[in-house]
């Protein structure tokens, strides 16, 4: 059968020839640069679907190539070229932890936004270190959520009291102790936090405190979130993504799929009754794999940066501080469930009568029907304590500290692994301090069962307890100090013969001293740690309120009767510590705060502006400056103060509020 011969227009040829497709010859150029006629006439267009369908007719590594570009390389180049675009034209901020600043680094106020929220009052602890570490300098880091920060007042943390031990150790000795820990975060937000400290700080060793807030906090399961907690993997991914500046554009979309956002004065006790999550609820055992995950990852990433680790096991307030939350057992009958309200209804009327043995009886013959309700345990713990059933009672705090389903406690689980982790990577470089159970060993006056003697409320150590964490670790530090010494051949080392444990250490009163600890600092302690614990979840606690009135009792039996003596006697503790250790910015900060207080604006404006000095970024010392000058009568300097602040931080409330009081000032004077 004939086939009619196809004619082909000036230019063109048979499809597949090299100039099938191609349009007339355009002047200036070689035949191997044509295009396309425009208009697309009919034989482009079957030009084109010819080349669909050859890609289409591709079999083997061809269409594994071609299936590659068009589902990954091209999508990838795109998002490259908008990543890159939005960094162009400055959209965004840096993700990183540490920020340059000149021949600075300097902590990032804006690095827990990609966690949380623009709108986040989380905050990093301040510091300011030369970018170029010099080569007989020893950096210490310590990394933690809020109970290493020194939550309610950074300037008693146990790494300060650790930066003074290691004065008194190494006298002359070029040392810095970074504390770069951080309120409300968890393991998902230190190990990123700790990769950049370790590539840029460069510290010799890196101490890590954490372990509070990995069931409540970020990627914690809730009614909202959670869905992807058992997903590590898939977890970081979002987190990386989070941290572009695509991710920052899409924040909202990305944030909703890993976590609820709910703000401070949303989180009321009903709140937080829906975030109970049973000890041996699945999830949860999600959240203490993805801790040890993170928490080996970090040890890790330390370790190949050259510093030595020390991992730290995390107290709790056991015996003051009742659980946050109970639940039942899953698969309690109705039945069983009554007899058991029965038997605990029982054993609370006992206890309440003093009848701490049959309190005891009937709390057990719950505990046979149900031995998940954590308060039960807290309650059978305090007649046991009463009746000087140590060993038991001291078991029984621990479990309802292990079964509260409100867990903003470290429990025996995450120390048991922080111990693992410690097992695990075990090298030269990396110590486990059982800070746990120095607690225990040190509570002896309440029995091995710690308590309001070291903290504040749950968690946050008070001045003691912090002394007592510092003094802890500090023998264990100076080992590894003197190993790593030997290595490098730093000065950091042991006097001959004298071992870690036998060094003299400062004692309570010498580090409060030389860190201006005064009256009027633990009377403004005690009021903050009052109203903190004023508010949900504490109000969901056993006691609540006899326990706040009595709290109330104490802070004004001891310091109600605050007087001007006391305040000239702080000044003087402040002016003997700014003599001892003039570099110390916090110190000046401190002595403005109480001066301001005092309302002697004057003193307030001049340590404020010596604090400034010293660490001259941070926002809050400018803030706090702009106040004394307004209660000076100087309102135009502080106008300056706060507009200088708003160009820096636009987003800032605190500021634009300090801005409109400092206009209203203005009006009225």
């Amino acid at each position: 059968m004939g086939h009619k011969k196809r004619k082909f227009s000036s230019g063109s040829g048979p499809p597949g020839s090299p100039s099938a497709g191609k349009g007339p010859r355009i002047p200036g150029r070689d035949d191997g640069e044509r295009r396309p006629a425009s208009g697309g006439g009919p034989e482009a267009r079957r030009s084109l679907a010819a080349r669909v369908a050859a890609l289409r007719r591709l079999t083997g590594w061809r269409a594994l190539a071609v299936n590659l570009a068009t589902a990954v390389i091209i999508p990838t180049f795109l998002l490259i070229l908008a990543e890159g675009s939005l960094r162009l034209f400055g959209f965004g901020y840096p993700p990183t932890f540490c920020l340059r600043q000149g021949g600075t680094y300097v902590e990032s106020d804006r690095f827990l936004w990609q966690f949380y929220s623009k709108k986040t009052n989380l905050r990093p602890n301040p510091f300011a270190v030369a970018a170029a570490k010099p080569l007989d300098e020893l950096r210490v880091v310590v990394l933690g959520e809020s109970a290493a920060a020194g939550t309610p007042e950074p300037g008693y943390n146990f790494g300060r009291i650790l930066d003074r031990m290691l004065r008194q150790q190494f006298p002359g000795r070029r040392l810095e102790v970074i504390n770069a820990a951080m309120r409300g975060v968890n393991s998902h937000i230190l190990l990123p936090a700790a990769r950049d400290c370790c590539a840029k700080l460069k510290p010799d060793v890196v101490i890590v405190y954490m372990g509070n807030n990995e069931v409540v906090g970020l990627y914690a399961p809730g009614p909202h979130s959670g869905r992807l907690t058992s997903y590590l993997p898939l977890l970081r991914a979002l987190q990386w993504a989070r941290s572009t500046r695509l991710g920052q554009l899409m924040g909202t979309s990305l944030a909703g799929l890993t976590h609820e956002d709910a703000p401070v004065d949303k989180q009321d006790d009903l709140f937080f009754q829906q975030h109970r999550v049973a000890a041996d609820d699945p999830r949860r055992g999600a959240v203490y794999n993805n801790f040890h995950a993170n928490l080996a990852d970090l040890c890790r990433s330390a370790r190949r940066s050259g510093a030595a680790v020390l991992l730290v096991t995390v107290p709790a307030n056991l015996k003051d501080s009742p659980p946050f939350g109970s639940l039942h057992r899953a698969d309690l009958a109705e039945a069983a469930l009554l007899r058991w309200q029965s038997a605990f209804d029982a054993g609370v009327e006992a206890e309440a009568a003093g009848d701490y043995a049959q309190a005891v009886n009937r709390s057990k013959e719950a505990a046979a029907l149900d031995d998940h309700f954590a308060e039960l345990h807290f309650r059978l713990a305090r007649c046991q304590l009463a009746l000087g059933q140590f060993d038991e009672a001291r078991r029984e705090f621990a479990l309802a500290c292990d079964w509260d389903a409100l867990q903003f406690r470290a429990d025996s689980r995450v120390n048991d692994l922080i111990r693992q982790v410690e097992r695990q990577c075990r090298d030269g470089g990396l110590r486990l301090v059982d800070a746990a159970r120095a607690f225990t060993e040190f509570a002896q006056e309440d029995h091995g069962i710690p308590g309001d003697r070291f903290f504040n409320d749950h968690v946050h150590p008070n001045f003691d307890g912090d002394y007592l964490l510092a003094k802890t670790i500090f023998p264990a530090l100076c080992e590894l100090l003197d190993a790593r010494s030997r290595q490098t051949g730093q000065t950091f080392r042991l006097p001959p013969g004298q071992s870690a444990a036998s060094l003299p250490v400062l004692s309570r009163n010498e580090c409060a001293a030389q860190l201006a600890l005064t009256r009027l600092n633990e009377s403004r302690i005690s009021a903050d740690m009052f109203q903190a614990t004023s508010f949900p979840p504490f109000t969901s606690q056993l006691d609540h309120a006899r326990r706040q009135a009595a709290a109330q009792q104490r802070l004004q039996q001891r310091f109600g009767a605050l007087t001007s003596q006391d305040l000239e006697a702080a000044s003087a503790t402040y002016l003997a510590a700014m003599r001892q250790f003039p570099d110390d910015w916090q110190l000046p900060y401190n002595f403005a705060k109480l001066r301001f207080m005092a309302r002697d604006y004057v003193s307030a404006i001049q340590q404020f502006e010596a604090a400034q000095a010293r660490l001259p970024h941070w926002t809050s010392i400018r803030l706090g400056l702009s106040a004394a000058l307004l209660g000076a009568g100087r309102t135009n300097d502080a106008l300056r103060v706060l507009r200088e602040l708003e160009a820096l931080h636009p987003e800032s409330e605190e500021i634009k509020a300090g801005i409109f009081t400092a206009h209203g000032q203005r009006k009225t004077t």
